[in-house]
């Protein structure tokens, strides 16, 4: 772009077009005086400082809206990340609890296509989802008294005070329900769930 400077040595500085606007004088060429005055710079450099100015301030605003709608995305991936734990977690027969800050210790949480993905320090060169981590906190001593015990604890006797009765049945044993169907209508036994 051409900046029409008021003074120019040499004419052949001007594009052909803007030649006509400027008249020989003492040392060079002048550009014709009431065309300078309507070009007077001073207004549209503070307007361009303005605007520079402007500019500046929404990228700065941009960009903290930016961090700011970051730091939203982030935490509501936490809360689907941890809602997806504790239901995995309770389905394993673990106390989420007790067991959610273990696994958001070694978990990393990112976005995928579907939401929150749960990523994991790989161990011995594989990739760890969810149920491998379980399985090597229930095999953790200290961790594993967070799951519900699987297997009956003790020397396998039931305890004195039933007199060799159970006293309690689960709901899905079905064929403990059958067969102690009078004790549970007396009450002798309760089916839990």
């Amino acid at each position: 772009m051409f900046d029409f400077p008021e003074k120019i040595e040499n004419l052949s500085d001007v594009p052909d077009a803007f030649q006509s606007l400027y008249a020989e004088e003492e040392g060079g060429f002048q550009l014709n005086g009431e065309l300078a005055a309507q070009l007077d710079k001073e207004p549209l450099l503070q307007e361009i400082t303005d605007l520079k100015s402007e500019a500046d301030t929404l990228a700065s605003q941009l960009q903290q809206s930016r961090l700011e709608i970051e730091k939203i995305e982030q935490a509501r991936l936490m809360d689907q990340a941890e809602k997806e734990i504790r239901n995995t977690v309770t389905l394993a027969g673990g106390s989420a609890d007790l067991l959610l800050p273990h696994i958001l210790a070694k978990a990393t949480v990112t976005q995928g296509e579907e939401g929150a993905v749960l990523l994991f320090s790989e161990k011995e060169g594989k990739t760890q989802n969810l149920d491998s981590v379980l399985e090597e906190m229930k095999q953790n001593p200290h961790l594993a008294p967070a799951f519900k015990q699987s297997r009956p604890t003790g020397s396998g006797m039931p305890p004195s005070s039933s007199a060799g009765l159970y006293t309690q049945i689960s709901r899905q044993d079905q064929q403990a329900v059958n067969a102690h169907i009078e004790e549970i209508a007396t009450g002798k036994i309760s089916v839990r769930d």
